[in-house]
């Protein structure tokens, strides 16, 4: 596995960084590991002098403090793409399987109709302590399904009915660096800070791009966000209105390159499958369903928990001793 890179943006998390770069080395990632840091000056030269007495693969290094996340990846993307034919994005608290990356590398190269790869993902809540990371819960971060559809906007459709977040995927450079440079062209104009809103438009612009396949294969161990789009969508509480919404409907306008008002209502239904609660959930819940539905949750979720920290053991070994 030589193609592939591992961009991660991150910020005053040098103990995370140092984190990163330890797993990979002992999971015998053979890509480019690419860290955007956006500390301080001095945290970043602990972390050049860290890296020197551990880092035993490709690791390249930057320091850009002025950078925001998704400015981070399109420069990190930049100083891979003649080196690099995949890259994925990751938070400096995720930790991607190799395997699976390697499977998604092998998967794109023999099948150029698709741009991008998923696999198995489990969301875990990491228990930072001053000299190690330890595991709380853990559950499933998606179900199976593949955006897969030959037309982009019945794709964007998908995602906005059942939200799967595609920052996570492997993907081609030679289909997203273009992407990234527009949307950072956009985020300047409408000045977008939430991190959420940020996500879901670059999940919006792979599902525009090309097609996404799901492999049943352990893929991703994603650290616990306490606003996690999965979430966020069901509540009515951050219903996005006024500007926000706008930002939304422009954003996917301009991918499109279409400004009319049929694009325009396209994108404003898109939104709204987004963050509605639907009826018959709201109708379950006032015939008291929910009693028994957070019940079966929490029985549920117990039991598969224990089986995921099983089924993953070997690789929360990595990244937390």
């Amino acid at each position: 596995m030589q193609s592939v890179a591992i961009i991660i943006p991150s910020k005053n998390r040098l103990n995370y960084c140092l984190a990163q770069i330890k797993y990979y080395n002992k999971a015998n990632f053979r890509g480019t590991l690419v860290i955007v840091d956006s500390s301080s000056k001095s945290s970043f030269l602990e972390l050049q002098k860290n890296t020197q007495k551990i880092n035993l693969i490709n690791v390249k290094l930057f320091h850009k403090p002025l950078l925001s996340t998704h400015q981070a990846i399109s420069f990190g993307l930049k100083q891979i793409k003649d080196t690099c034919n995949y890259f994925v994005f990751s938070g400096d608290d995720d930790f991607f399987v190799v395997d699976g990356i390697d499977k998604a590398e092998r998967f794109l190269d023999s099948h150029p109709d698709f741009i991008g790869v998923v696999g198995k993902g489990i969301i875990a809540k990491h228990i930072r302590l001053e000299n190690e990371i330890r595991i709380g819960w853990v559950r499933t971060y998606w179900k199976p399904r593949n955006i897969s559809d030959m037309n982009n906007l019945k794709r964007v459709r998908a995602i906005s009915k059942d939200y799967l977040n595609l920052e996570f995927a492997v993907k081609r450079v030679s289909v997203c660096i273009d992407d990234l440079s527009l949307m950072n062209q956009v985020f300047g104009t409408v000045k977008f800070n939430n991190s959420t809103d940020l996500e879901i438009c670059s999940t919006l612009s792979v599902a525009l791009a090309g097609r996404v396949k799901y492999l049943r294969t352990r893929f991703l161990i994603r650290g616990d966000h306490s606003a996690r789009p999965n979430s966020l969508i069901k509540s009515n509480a951050i219903y996005p209105t006024g500007k926000r919404k706008d930002n939304f409907v422009l954003y996917l306008s301009t991918v499109l390159n279409k400004y009319d008002e049929s694009i325009k209502s396209y994108g404003d239904n898109i939104i709204n499958n987004y963050f509605v609660v639907t009826n018959k959930k709201k109708q379950k819940r006032e015939e008291g369903f929910m009693r028994y539905y957070f019940f079966y949750v929490r029985v549920f979720r117990k039991l598969s928990g224990l089986y995921l920290r099983y089924y993953y053991k070997r690789y929360f070994e990595l990244f937390t001793r």
